[in-house]
């Protein structure tokens, strides 16, 4: 059957570099690769069963006596072990793959179609209850056998204040259901497939962003939606209409394909040169490159622990202002003189929103220039209120639309959630008058406040008014504060990670360890996410997430938009002040929060935090009990 993918969904379709044109590599017995290069196209003239110089998977299921083609004897030369553990390791390739495809822990069926299949032929599957091989299965078109059935989708942020939780998603899942059918499905074969829940962060009113899925059979009788239409239509509307979906498709390509940070929001597709370092010039400045906002975009989300937002928005924001002619400059702390006024900036908001509004990257610029108007002093310099995740970004932005420099320092050497938690109030530096700007040209000043909580709940809300996603700066700093009470050189440090994680992904050797190695930190979990629970309570996205590893040992964290504690087996293992975070095990790519999902193969790593925040002062705006942890 035909159909037409514009107007039919696909329920889910992934891809992986695992076919039979595969190459495959023996030269270390230790360390097997299958893919993803591959011989494509020109498998019957470059593997080895045909008469080729290729070792392909195909030869290794021939030699496996998996499957009967060309010529065996071309593959009798090579060792058994080796061909079982290559065999082997096509197999866990698949077994991960299906295993994150699941939506839950239960055993499921596998149906195998396709001439790649026969790589896997009597084979049993890691989480598969049955696998099927159907006949004729080795000239079935695999793509056609994902769309066979077509989907329909609601994707929407709903404030729950009058409803239920549950009533809420009920109708939320009849109105995929309904979207389903009108895509062509068989209403009676119509199923919930998948319930995505993700509390907007930092937003009060249970605003809830849901992505609901259903799928269901196609109705072949009936033709799909687009060609119904298209019998009554003219040719001049069926053309704009054409015109009108390769525009929107045009767009969409644009933007990353999966906001999940653990794969594509920090660059991946981005080539960089690991051998490059920063450009300092003769007067000890840092020119930053689009190379260097590359790897700090890494680092950014590294020291984010699961919250902060994610940095590639703000990484692209930075990188177009630098293409059109601006500078990003950074000076050490230790270049500020004396009567330097500096002013800090960050975003205040929900990372969520802010992957989904576009920003005009004039909220931190603006929020510095009503407070610059109030106080009546320019900023000779600006530093970041937190490193972590897009804040670490957005204070560069600024510094270059300001023209004015970058320190190396920040406010709290990690991200937090609430603004209180800033090292500079902690010892002693008031935070008002501060301001916020948002990207309508709104602006406002807070002059005086009870407490520095009370900034935080005005700050909240009225970041809310302005849209879910506000500049915020506080009172200029004095050089005191930011020699003696900032944690320094962080805009390095974040540097120096995400080159640490480039370089080992180029060297093909672990990424964690590379962070480990240079944060001194620690990993206390190797395995993959088996629960998410996510709820809105307090304007914050609380939850936890259960991950287990090989042993089945199972590991719990808490978060508050950022990890807040971990525990093995109930026993606390890790607690703010430092750093938790999830980190996607093949890539070292940090991993937010809001972007978990079951099935994630992920390693927990615990960092250590600024000193600052140990002593017991620091301890008891950010320390478990901060968070209601009286135990820990």
């Amino acid at each position: 059957a035909v159909v037409s993918t514009q107007s039919t969904g696909m329920p889910n379709v992934t891809s992986v570099g695992l076919g039979g044109g595969s190459l495959v590599n023996l030269s270390n017995p230790n360390n097997i690769t299958v893919g993803p290069l591959s011989t494509g196209y020109k498998l019957i003239q470059e593997a080895l069963v045909f008469g080729g110089k290729t070792l392909t998977a195909s030869d290794i299921a021939v030699a496996a006596g998996l499957v009967e083609m060309g010529e065996k004897r071309n593959v009798e030369h090579l060792s058994p072990e080796l061909v079982e553990k290559a065999v082997q390791k096509m197999v866990e390739i698949l077994e991960s793959e299906l295993d994150f495809a699941k939506q839950t822990q239960e055993l499921k069926p596998c149906l195998f179609v396709g001439g790649g299949s026969v790589l896997f032929h009597g084979k049993k599957l890691k989480g598969v209850s049955e696998v099927i091989f159907p006949p004729h299965f080795s000239v079935a078109n695999a793509i056609g056998s994902a769309i066979a059935q077509c989907s329909g989708e609601v994707n929407k942020i709903v404030a729950i204040t009058n409803e239920t939780r549950e009533e809420v998603i009920a109708k939320l899942k009849q109105e995929a259901k309904t979207n389903a059918v009108n895509f062509g499905a068989i209403e009676s074969t119509v199923e919930i497939v998948e319930v995505e829940e993700m509390p907007l962060a930092y937003i009060p009113g249970g605003l809830t962003h849901f992505i609901i899925k259903a799928v269901g059979d196609l109705d072949v009788s009936k033709g799909t939606p687009l060609t119904q239409n298209k019998e009554n239509s003219s040719p001049s509307t069926i053309k704009q209409e054409s015109a009108q979906q390769n525009a929107q498709k045009n767009v969409a390509h644009e933007k990353p394909a999966d906001h999940k940070i653990s794969e594509k929001t920090v660059g991946e597709s981005d080539i960089v040169d690991i051998s490059s370092l920063p450009f300092i010039d003769e007067d000890d400045v840092w020119i930053v490159s689009e190379e260097d906002l590359e790897f700090m975009s890494i680092g950014a989300g590294m020291l984010g622990a699961g919250g902060g937002g994610s940095p590639y928005y703000s990484k692209v924001r930075a990188r177009n202002s630098l293409r059109e002619g601006r500078k990003i400059t950074i000076i050490p702390p230790s270049k500020l003189k004396e009567s330097d006024i500096v002013f800090s900036t960050a975003q205040i908001g929900a990372p969520t929103v802010m992957i989904e509004k576009v920003q005009s990257g004039m909220e931190c610029p603006e929020s510095i220039y009503a407070l610059e108007k109030y106080v009546g002093k320019k900023a000779s310099a600006i530093i970041s209120a937190e490193i972590g995740g897009l804040n670490s970004i957005e204070p560069m932005l600024a510094a270059s639309i300001c023209g004015v420099p970058l320190v190396d320092a920040d406010g709290m050497g990690r991200a937090f959630p609430e603004v209180q938690m800033v090292i500079w109030h902690i010892y002693g530096h008031t935070l008002v008058p501060s301001s916020m700007a948002d990207e309508k040209g709104n602006s406002i000043i807070l002059s005086n406040v009870h407490t520095p909580k009370w900034l935080e709940k005005l700050m909240r809300g009225t970041s809310v008014a302005m849209g879910c996603a506000a500049g915020l700066s506080f009172c200029p700093l004095t050089l005191d504060k930011v020699l003696n009470f900032s944690p320094q050189h962080t805009l390095s440090k974040i540097w120096r990670i995400g080159h640490a994680v480039k370089s080992a992904q180029k060297l093909k050797q672990d990424p964690i360890q590379a962070i480990l190695k240079y944060l001194n930190g620690t990993l206390i979990c190797v395995g993959k996410i088996i629960q998410v629970d996510r709820w809105t309570e307090g304007g914050f996205a609380r939850g936890k997430f259960l991950a287990e590893d090989v042993s089945k040992t199972v590991y719990k964290i808490d978060f508050q938009n950022e990890n807040i504690v971990a525990f093995k087996d109930n026993n606390v293992v890790a607690s703010v002040p430092d750093v938790i975070q999830c980190v996607a095990t093949e890539s070292g790519y940090p991993i937010t929060t809001e972007e978990l999902k079951y099935g994630m193969k992920i390693s927990i790593v615990v960092l250590p935090c600024h000193p600052l925040y140990k002593t017991e002062k620091g301890l008891k705006v950010v320390g478990p009990k901060a968070f209601g942890y009286s135990h820990v």
